[in-house]
């Protein structure tokens, strides 16, 4: 088992001091009842693939967190080490209105991609209203 201090220091040379949730906000990740050693918030997908390849190296277990709106969904995790947060990669990439095709990150609250597809018309045809932190599913 790898321990607490050491995958934090592993963590913040991946992603920086800016990128680790402080220690006083990791029951907010909590699943299932089951609080993180550690949440890591990537500003880049090189920043997740490193904090992917780190944590499998070490058999950490790491569960995603985009909102946190259905992570009552699923199986109760057996271990629990990072939460892996999305919050940081929130953003439009490419958007053409003229092709009704919008491209954006993993962390994009689903509401915000509305308003932003909204200056145009546009909209994205999920159901009915989200929760405002809801992010974007992974397949839309």
């Amino acid at each position: 088992m790898v321990k607490p201090g050491s995958v934090l220091s592993e963590l913040e040379s991946i992603v920086g001091a800016e990128g680790l949730a402080p220690a006083d906000e990791l029951s907010d990740f909590a699943v299932d009842g089951l609080t993180p050693q550690s949440a890591v918030l990537p500003a880049s997908y090189e920043q997740v693939a490193e904090v992917m390849r780190y944590a499998h190296a070490e058999k950490l277990a790491v569960i995603p967190w985009g909102g946190g709106t259905h992570m009552h969904v699923g199986n109760v995790p057996a271990r629990y080490v990072i939460a892996l947060g999305l919050s940081r990669l929130g953003g439009v990439v490419e958007h053409e209105p003229a092709d009704l095709t919008a491209t954006c990150q993993a962390g994009i609250a689903l509401a915000e991609l509305q308003r932003q597809l909204g200056r145009h018309g546009q909209i994205v045809p999920l159901g009915p209203a989200w929760d405002e932190r809801a992010t974007v599913p992974r397949s839309v």
